[in-house]
């Protein structure tokens, strides 16, 4: 005659067996979303250490330059992902002349009393090689919005210490029609495309 105390032993061993295998299933998605946010740190942009500058054709003769300052924004990352925001303030803008200066911001170019800002927001990433990343998002001049994509080039990411904080930074470098955002002034004798190229620098929080 078989043992009945066996039998429900088993019985017992096999649903405590069960039981386990669907609590770990049940927590597995939630230990890699937490594994994924672990991951993903925030940058905020040093705006002492981030450069933005640009470049446009003049009378076809030549090249004009300029930089805004002080750039500043964040940016999220992890090994898969980045989310950047970066924001300008259009009344830093430098051209290295103050009359030139004065009417980049005025009417004919930014009009910075009624769009003081330009801002880039991503929408999606994708992965390239050595930790850089294809990014594309919506860039705002004058409160004209189009969708860009670009290379963000990682230049490095290391702990520089306590006086520096734990960094990231990266290099881009894109070409815009500045007519599509609305900057018409000069269109023959100015150069429509105009290259800019960024370098952001942020440490961790």
């Amino acid at each position: 005659m078989r043992n009945p105390s066996r039998k429900i032993l088993f019985v017992t061993l096999a649903a405590l067996s069960l039981s386990t295998t669907l609590l770990m299933l049940r927590s597995a998605p939630i230990a890699l979303a937490s594994a994924n946010v672990a991951q993903a740190s925030v940058f905020q942009l040093d705006p002492v250490h981030s450069h933005v500058a640009f470049n446009v054709g003049h009378m076809g003769v030549g090249t004009s330059w300029g930089v805004i300052k002080d750039p500043t924004g964040s940016f999220t990352l992890s090994p898969d992902s980045i989310v950047l925001t970066i924001e300008l303030d259009i009344n830093k803008i430098d051209s290295a002349n103050a009359k030139r200066d004065e009417h980049l911001r005025g009417p004919d170019f930014f009009n910075a009393a009624q769009f003081p800002k330009a801002t880039f927001k991503s929408t999606s990433s994708k992965t390239l090689a050595e930790g850089s990343f294809e990014v594309t998002g919506d860039f705002t001049i004058r409160d004209v919005t189009k969708p860009i994509t670009l290379t963000l080039k990682k230049v490095g990411e290391k702990d520089l210490g306590e006086r520096f904080g734990y960094r990231a930074g990266f290099d881009t470098q894109f070409t815009i029609n500045r007519l599509d955002y609305g900057v018409s002034y000069m269109p023959e004798g100015l150069g429509r495309d105009v290259t800019i190229m960024v370098s952001i620098e942020g440490k961790r929080d």
